[in-house]
């Protein structure tokens, strides 16, 4: 009989066997002494699941024989944990391990200090330790991954969170800056400076001290920087406030300030109390922030206007701006304000001359529906809306003026309306616009146009003298071709009068509205308004929404009607087939 027999026998002897696998009195004890769960190693294993089931090395004394088992092969997850499984893998040991009872390290080990040993991760016996099982290498790696993206994004918020206040102190300074360059010199008085050192300690304490946080949180030093940072901001309030508008206007055209510093007004002009006076030169800043200067006294846009409020929208989350505004981009009182400013950008595409633009009070009309949104005007849809009013609004004027110098000289329109229309025209456009400073550019222009015509004509008289001596056949030939032309040109125009006459009938008994500007381009396009009746197509987009939200829908168009002037709503399918249509507040469907 081999040592393993023997060593079943004195285990049947001694009950020991059976109370292994089945009684759990004796292994509760043992498992409140050392308080080890063998199966909360498992993965995948409840440990109510293997209660009672224990380790060998973990049962009570063997006299030394738990030498003769060798417990490095693991239980395997894959062949199940019903108690056969466990209670064949527990018991029923390897013949190699019968072969190597004398030789192996671990026959003089203690069973209990084996097990320590083994949760410890020593390694007694080659192959793996009994009672360990290992995690498949990619589900460490997994997990090493995870715990590394949740520590980097930690530390990236905490940084970001530092940056913060880093950047909310230098866009103070850059405002610092302009506000003392206008004191200096637009406003000829020296520069009341604030004192930025307690501000910039302040910051130095904050930094040093985050660095040593896991994670954002409130700290001392952090409210004690954000008390500097508001007597800072108020202090710079109460200076702006003597300056006037177009001071700054000045300022910012003649000191050509890039984007940055544009950015820091802008900030600065949107975190701070409402006033007129606030929101007038945000206007103006904002405006200089999304167009660059062109030719001809003309300005451009830097963005599309979708760009523009995604632009503004990530902007005030980094200036931690608090919305004084509805932030609902279908709320109709933005909405109907959008299209206000719509408004005046065709109105003024259709005056025909200066005088027209000029007569109504319609930059006085812009300025007072500005006013008239206050809060509102800081919702990104309004301040797109804005930006592409003063652009278009600024360059239609210009062309005007030049259209006007064309037919009545620059003289006679200067004499006529002087400066007294440049306040206005300025104020509406957030840009300086100068009539006398116009003219006189357009005059320098005139002056080089001449001296380049005169200039000409001397050489083309060089030329002819040098062509008399050409044969009259070659005059023959200029004649007719003079002719051609001639009546090629009378012919065109004749065209292009035709064209125009269509197009202007058509544009007075139809009118086109750009929904692009609102939530409802997304349910429906080809909108124009004839015979005080909005026409539109529907989108697909249209189709999956309830009758319940196409109600809704169709409310918010007929809400539109009351500042577009049509009573009426038509909306048709891609054939053409009108689908809904109201009348009043009565809405009806097709079938």
């Amino acid at each position: 009989m081999n040592l393993f027999e023997n060593l079943v026998d004195e285990l049947k002897e001694e009950n020991l066997l059976e109370e292994t696998v089945i009684t759990t009195s004796k292994i509760a004890k043992k498992r409140e002494v050392e308080n080890e769960i063998l199966f909360d190693e498992i993965p995948g294993l409840e440990n109510s699941a293997g209660e009672g089931l224990r380790t060998a090395a973990a049962d009570e004394d063997f006299s030394g024989n738990s030498a003769d088992v060798d417990y490095s092969d693991p239980i395997d997850p894959s062949e199940g944990f019903g108690p056969e499984q466990i209670e064949q893998q527990v018991l029923m040991p390897t013949d190699e391990a019968v072969e190597n009872t004398d030789s192996g390290e671990f026959a003089d080990a203690d069973p209990i200090e084996a097990q320590d040993a083994a949760e410890a991760g020593d390694q007694i016996v080659s192959g793996d330790t009994f009672g360990q099982s290992e995690l498949p290498a990619e589900a460490v790696e997994d997990d090493v991954e995870v715990e590394a993206e949740a520590e980097a994004s930690k530390v990236s918020g905490k940084e970001a969170y530092a940056q913060r206040m880093t950047d909310e102190v230098m866009s103070l300074d850059a405002v610092e800056h302009v506000v003392s360059g206008i004191e200096r010199e637009q406003m000829r008085t020296v520069p009341n400076r604030y004192d930025v050192v307690p501000v910039k300690q302040a910051l130095h304490v904050f930094l040093t001290e985050f660095k040593t946080l896991e994670s954002p949180q409130p700290t001392e030093s952090e409210a004690t920087l954000r008390k500097e940072i508001e007597k800072w901001h108020t202090s710079l309030l109460n200076r702006d406030a003597d300056i006037p508008t177009p001071l700054l206007r000045l300022y910012c055209e003649d000191s050509g300030l890039n984007s940055k510093s544009l950015g820091a007004l802008a900030r600065f002009y949107r975190n701070s109390p409402f006033s007129e006076n606030v929101r007038s030169k945000f206007d103006l800043v904002i405006t200089r922030y999304f167009a660059d200067e062109a030719e001809r006294n003309r300005r451009e846009m830097n963005l599309e206007r979708d760009e523009m409020i995604e632009a503004l929208t990530k902007l005030y989350v980094e200036w931690s701006s608090v919305p004084v505004y509805s932030e609902d981009d279908e709320d109709s009182e933005l909405v109907l304000a959008a299209f206000k400013f719509e408004d005046f950008i065709n109105e003024a595409k259709k005056c025909r001359s200066f005088d027209e633009l000029l007569t109504n009070g319609f930059f006085k009309r812009i300025k007072g529906f500005k006013k008239k949104t206050s809060e509102n005007f800081f919702a990104p849809m309004l301040v797109a809306s804005a930006v592409e009013c003063n652009v278009a609004i600024g360059n239609r004027y210009v062309d005007l003026i030049e259209k006007e110098r064309r037919n009545s000289g620059a003289d006679a329109l200067g004499e006529r309306y002087g400066g007294k229309h440049d306040k206005s025209v300025s104020e509406a456009t957030s840009k300086t616009l100068q009539l006398t400073d116009l003219l006189k550019e357009t005059k320098a222009k005139n002056r080089q146009a001449k001296a380049g015509g005169k200039i000409g004509r001397i050489v083309s008289g060089n030329r002819s003298r040098e062509s008399e001596e050409s044969s009259s056949s070659g005059i023959y030939k200029a004649v007719m071709g003079s002719l051609i032309l001639v009546g090629l040109l009378i012919f065109g125009y004749l065209a292009y009068s035709a064209i125009v006459g269509d197009s202007v009938k058509l544009s007075e008994s139809e009118e086109k509205i750009m929904l692009e500007r609102s939530f409802l381009h997304k349910f429906v396009k080809n909108s124009a308004i004839k015979e005080g009746t909005f026409a539109a197509t529907v989108t697909d987009k249209w189709n999956s929404l309830s009758r319940a939200e196409k109600e809704e829908v169709v409310a918010k168009i007929s809400a539109l009607g009351k500042v577009k002037g049509y009573e009426k709503v038509e909306l048709k399918d891609a054939s053409g087939k009108v689908i809904t249509s109201t009348l009043g507040t009565k809405v009806d469907f097709a079938k």
